[in-house]
């Protein structure tokens, strides 16, 4: 097998991608397996850090209101849909898959147009700007939700999870980071750019209480956007002080996520399906800065399943999330019946039924 993938702007809709490229690996040892990214896309880092060939094309999203940088956002996507198609010829591939984020648009439309097949993956219960306008053109939509997008080429998958984020159990996670089984391991993160206000709650409840508890690890990822700035205001927490830690980016997210007691987190579909592979319990924030507030969506649908607990961002302070994962702390048997209600969520057989979709269509071609 010979396939492209295409997505980027955060690791959210690199994920997937990686899932399903090392499933199709698995099975056919012998495949070639390319990405199309943004130009200078930090999530890129990631694909190459996994082996794949990178191509990159210079697109950018539109902006979603009246104003004249848009033109210059049009004729990107003019000048990328050639460059994809030029690396498309040279390439030749079998199928072209997308997961998300503006650079799908020029790929796909460059693949449909000269006759390859085509799918898109969209993780959330509402579909991105690119993923609405792109889907009606190729062959199958893969849903990450069980949603109704009233269209006959879509088909319900699941969202499609790395093989490790199954793979470790609890102990095995907590020995390899040299967590004492008796300590109690928070993991909280705020994506791969990062989150101000979660930052800043996440952080100031390190300070005041997660390094004051003798009994309490604590990781924090603060996302590269915030990094520099962030370990200038809080140099002391930058020096692993009594079991606390902070990254720019958690590299080893499977690994944690199943040490993890609980995970304060946004509310992205591929972060939640990776929570739920981990069998993790958590504390949800949704970004509001996003499409149609799916990420609240997204999060309800957790805390129905008493799987997590919802912090609305307007709410957020440091003191409300000390009180939150204080009362989970003291509870351990709510904590036990929150990761066994994530797991219950947890999309097992995603990028292989994928995988099954995409064989059976090259091979018809």
């Amino acid at each position: 097998m010979n396939v492209v993938f295409c997505g980027g702007g955060t690791v959210g809709h690199i994920s997937p991608a990686i899932a399903i490229a090392e499933r199709i690996r698995k099975k056919h040892p012998h495949s070639s397996i390319s990405f199309i990214g943004r130009e200078g896309g930090s999530e890129n880092e990631i694909i190459s850090k996994n082996g794949y060939r990178l191509y990159e094309i210079k697109v950018s999203g539109l902006i979603r209101k009246p104003t004249l940088k848009n033109i210059k956002v049009i004729k990107n996507a003019f000048i990328s849909e050639f460059t994809a198609r030029e690396i498309l010829e040279k390439i030749s591939p079998d199928a072209v898959i997308g997961t998300g984020g503006y650079v799908c648009f020029p790929v796909l439309r460059a693949a449909k147009r000269l006759g390859i097949f085509t799918a898109i993956h969209e993780s959330n219960a509402v579909l991105g700007l690119s993923s609405k306008m792109i889907s009606k053109k190729c062959d199958v939509v893969f849903l990450g939700a069980n949603i109704n997008i009233d269209r006959e080429n879509s088909v319900y998958t699941g969202n499609p999870v790395r093989e490790e984020f199954f793979s470790t159990t609890k102990q095995e996670a907590r020995k390899a980071l040299g967590i004492p089984r008796d300590k109690f391991l928070i993991i909280s993160v705020g994506g791969s750019i990062g989150a101000e206000k979660l930052n800043k709650a996440c952080l100031e409840m390190m300070k005041s209480f997660s390094v004051k508890r003798d009994d309490v690890f604590h990781y924090h990822s603060v996302g590269k956007r915030y990094f520099e700035i962030i370990k200038a205001t809080y140099p002391e927490l930058f020096l692993g002080n009594n079991g606390c830690a902070v990254f720019d980016f958690i590299e080893n997210m499977p690994l944690c996520l199943s040490a993890a007691d609980i995970v304060i987190s946004r509310a992205g579909a591929m972060t939640l399906s990776e929570i739920a592979a981990t069998s993790s319990a958590s504390v949800l924030i949704p970004s509001p800065n996003v499409t149609a507030d799916h990420q609240t969506r997204n999060a309800l649908y957790f805390v129905e399943n008493g799987a997590s607990v919802l912090i609305n961002e307007t709410e957020l302070s440091s003191d409300m999330l000390t009180d939150v994962v204080s009362s989970l702390i003291k509870n351990r048997e709510k904590l036990r019946l929150m990761s066994q209600n994530a797991s219950r969520l947890a999309s097992r057989n995603s990028a292989e039924k994928i995988c099954k979709i995409i064989e059976s269509r090259i091979d018809k071609t």
